[in-house]
């Protein structure tokens, strides 16, 4: 298994403890596939059933605009090109918490109250992974060359300095004048 830079520097400042991060990612990603699956076994059905023209129209506005807005003016004072600031508002936050928000729902609304918030949330999702996997790779490949490094290949992990904090003496504050 290829470990990425950052586990490998983790484990080389972690110490033996360090050596669970790779189980521990990996346990997770399994617990994040297996909560997907649930939902689609358990969601998919029932939300196609109850789909509505209204359900839909929301769920495709709140994939663009609901979700786009906020991180495109979150970013507004960043510098980025129009190009940088769609591509990660249209990837940008995403993931279990909608399932997280809809069992809330479900919780909280009784009865057939709950049923258009959690159809909602389920088809939004739904159309989420429809919508982010299929684009996933044809804009990467699009976007990607524009992010490549002027200079061709990256600095490797042994040419990045290591920060470490310093630690002030009194006598060190003293002759600064703190």
């Amino acid at each position: 298994m290829r470990l990425s830079w950052s586990i490998r520097r983790f484990t080389a400042a972690g110490g033996p403890a360090a050596a669970l991060v790779p189980f521990v990612e990996e346990t997770g990603a399994l617990l994040s596939l297996l909560v997907w699956l649930i939902f689609g076994v358990i969601a998919v059905v029932p939300a196609m059933e109850a789909l509505t023209w209204q359900t839909a129209l929301y769920a495709v506005f709140s994939l663009t605009v609901v979700r786009m807005l906020p991180v495109a003016l979150a970013l507004a004072g960043t510098r980025l090109g129009r190009p940088a600031v769609l591509f990660l508002s249209w990837f940008g936050p995403r993931g279990l918490a909608s399932v997280v928000f809809g069992l809330l729902a479900l919780e909280d609304l009784a009865g057939p109250v709950a049923r258009p918030a959690v159809t909602a949330i389920a088809f939004t999702v739904l159309l989420s992974v429809l919508a982010h996997g299929l684009s996933a790779d044809p804009l990467a490949k699009r976007y990607g060359p524009r992010l490549a490094a002027p200079q061709g290949t990256p600095a490797s992990p042994a040419e990045i300095p290591e920060r470490r904090l310093i630690r002030r003496t009194p006598a060190d504050n003293r002759l600064s004048g703190r």
